[in-house]
């Protein structure tokens, strides 16, 4: 590889960085005003539920969708659009309707954005292990940084110039990243992506872990902080600390619980570790 193309290439890598980089400011930016609007459209913890449920399923048919039908450059450019779309709305209006197109849309977009990145990565890059955790730090960072960035503007501005900042920041994600479509291979496995392996004891032991694992999730994190104006005097500062320590120590925890995955034989442990760290949480709540 002579200098020109060596140096094309890094600018390539530097651009799908800073492309997931803003990504990650924009879905998370909002996040210190989401209780207190959501409060406002007078959507209770319980309604709120239904409004979880049919934006997770969307989520889950857009990553099944996606991956047998679009391109990676067109899963990752929509992914980031859509977030846009998402904030757009909530300068429009904020009512019922709003916050649960604005929220399904913004699931979509998250999950449109980071299958067409994992499917970019195993595409461009030969060592896609060092590359994914690279692109996964990236977004993790804009996450971390998204709240503290949108507590910032309320505090100084008004709530809609955080979401015309999330629509911008979604947009100029998806621009970063437009001169690199053509060079990205754009081939696509037709049609619906099933599971084609055996089902052994191993992978039933695994599915249902995994299916606990999230049960219990999604049970709780969708909703501690939506029922934090209910139950706490709080205003968005600490709703913007909340998510900066959550994201925190995810991503810190990220790298020594991948090494202790390594050390253990027994995967389970790691799962069941996980989950009494949930129950740990849900505790406080109690």
């Amino acid at each position: 590889m002579n200098r020109e193309s060596k140096y094309k290439s890094n600018v390539k890598v530097l651009s799908i960085l800073l492309s997931t980089f803003l990504f990650g400011i924009a879905v998370t930016i909002y996040d210190p005003i989401w209780p207190f609007i959501v409060k406002e459209a007078d959507i209770s913890p319980s309604q709120y539920s239904y409004v979880v449920f049919t934006s997770q399923v969307l989520e889950f048919a857009s990553r099944w969708f996606s991956s047998g039908y679009l391109t990676p450059s067109a899963s990752f450019v929509i992914g980031s659009l859509s977030i846009s779309f998402s904030m757009g709305i909530l300068l429009y209006t904020i009512s019922p309707s709003t916050i649960y197109t604005s929220f399904s849309i913004l699931r979509l977009g998250r999950a449109l954005h980071f299958l067409g990145r994992g499917q970019i990565i195993g595409r461009i890059f030969k060592k896609r292990g060092l590359a994914f955790s690279v692109f996964r730090l990236s977004s993790q960072i804009g996450m971390l940084l998204g709240p503290v960035l949108g507590y910032l503007i309320y505090s100084m501005l008004s709530r809609n110039f955080i979401f015309l900042s999330g629509l911008l920041l979604g947009m100029f994600s998806a621009v970063v990243f437009l001169p690199y479509i053509k060079e990205i291979p754009k081939t696509v496995r037709r049609g619906l992506l099933f599971w084609r392996g055996g089902v052994n004891r191993d992978v039933k032991i695994v599915a249902g872990l995994t299916f606990i694992n999230n049960m219990a999730r999604q049970t709780f994190i969708p909703f501690h902080f939506i029922v934090a104006p209910y139950l706490f005097n709080v205003d968005p500062g600490y709703i913007a600390l909340a998510a900066f320590l959550e994201r925190g120590v995810s991503m810190l925890s990220s790298v020594p619980i991948g090494w202790l995955s390594d050390k253990i034989g027994d995967k389970r442990v790691i799962l069941i570790f996980s989950e009494a760290m949930l129950s740990i949480g849900i505790l406080f709540y109690i």
